[in-house]
């Protein structure tokens, strides 16, 4: 863990680290290093309980209520981006992909304690642009009442099923195999419904049907038949995926698929499960000055599928989706290794960031940011 007492020795820890792609480097300033990295719509009080999420559908709607011209033209996520900017609880949270602009967030308040910096390498894969169909689906969960929920069925096992029988795929390679013999066998005709009982028992059952069935075969023919066998295995079991998550579309998702509809009418009625219990990094539209200033960029949470059997009654039915550790480079509570803001450093700190051009002034261009700004500059210590 290393205390931070000056930009000098930050910039030394920043310069240290590694990653395959700069693109994917994000930075988050806490002013207090036990604030926990999670959406404001998911805040706690004293007690533990949630003080917003009961109630993020009716926050979303009354916030555009209140004052409708100011979302007039705005999609879901384009609407939580403005919530967000004036302090309305949402599901998304602030980044920067700067990291002298995280250091600014890390010395403002909390004076009596520690800030932290903290660094993500977020992967290609999970980091979106503003209209990316997967991030309008986790923006209209805030249209979803509270009771809304969703359960896996049988995905998970059957995943770990196609999994492995890519494993099992990997060991049994052939160049390639006769087209007349994928004709002559039928997966369908040696499994029964209830055949799932354990992933690690593909490749017996596999030996099991070329013994049964192919045992007078020549080797190199055996070995074409399993390969084939595989396949015709994985084809079932992706099938038998697509018939889960439509029907939980059709049993869960029917109210959020129309919400997104809202946003885009072309969208097609089939939302894979993957993408509701994911948390993406969004590259936003650059229309606002405040975004524009700090470099901005977000992170907004899905929500975990709801267990069969509920024991722990203080779970919501909205549980928030979580940050992926391996994406967090430098920082946490769980992390020994830390970019922490000696306290009492803070204020020599934002004084050298003020001469680079990083102060309240520059980073919330709004008028009444830079009037506090103008104020605290020239007040007479």
């Amino acid at each position: 863990m290393k205390k931070i007492e000056n930009i000098n020795q930050f910039l030394d820890e920043i310069k240290k680290l590694e990653c395959k792609n700069d693109d994917s480097l994000f930075y988050r300033g806490h002013s207090n290093k036990e604030f926990k990295l999670e959406p404001s719509i998911y805040r706690k009080n004293n007690k533990e309980d949630f003080l917003y999420i009961e109630n993020e559908d009716k926050i979303y709607r009354e916030t555009i209520a209140k004052v409708p011209y100011d979302f007039n033209g705005k999609n879901t996520i384009e609407s939580l981006v403005l919530m967000q900017h004036y302090g309305v609880p949402t599901r998304i949270l602030d980044l920067t992909t700067n990291p002298l602009v995280a250091l600014y967030f890390a010395c403002v308040g909390d004076e009596k304690k520690d800030g932290e910096v903290i660094v993500f390498d977020i992967p290609e894969e999970s980091t979106c642009y503003f209209d990316s169909d997967k991030v309008t689906i986790l923006a209209n969960l805030a249209k979803c009442r509270s009771d809304f929920y969703y359960r896996e069925m049988n995905i998970t096992l059957l995943k770990e099923y196609r999994d492995e029988i890519e494993k099992v795929k990997e060991n049994n390679q052939v160049e390639s195999y006769q087209s007349e013999l994928k004709k002559s066998v039928e997966i369908d005709d040696f499994i029964q419904g209830n055949f799932f009982l354990y992933p690690n028992e593909i490749q017996d059952l596999i030996d099991g049907i070329i013994n049964y069935k192919f045992q007078s075969s020549p080797n190199e023919e055996k070995k074409q038949l399993k390969y084939i066998l595989l396949e015709k295995l994985e084809e079932k079991i992706n099938s038998l995926i697509y018939e889960e998550i439509s029907s939980i579309n059709q049993y869960y998702f029917r109210k959020l698929l129309c919400f997104i509809k809202d946003d885009k009418p072309y969208f097609e009625p089939y939302i894979n499960i993957d993408d509701v219990e994911r948390v993406l990094a969004i590259k936003p539209k650059l229309d606002n000055p405040r975004i524009v200033r700090q470099h901005g960029a977000f992170l907004i949470f899905g929500i975990k599928a709801r267990p069969y059997f509920i024991w722990n009654k203080t779970i919501s039915t909205k549980e928030m989706a979580e940050i992926p550790f391996q994406w967090i480079k430098r920082g946490g509570p769980l992390s020994g290794n830390r970019i922490i803001i000696e306290k009492l450093k803070k204020e020599s700190i934002l004084k050298e960031l003020d001469k680079l051009g990083i102060n309240k002034s520059t980073l919330f261009p709004e008028i009444d940011k830079v009037a506090d700004y103008i104020k605290e500059k020239y007040t007479q210590k």
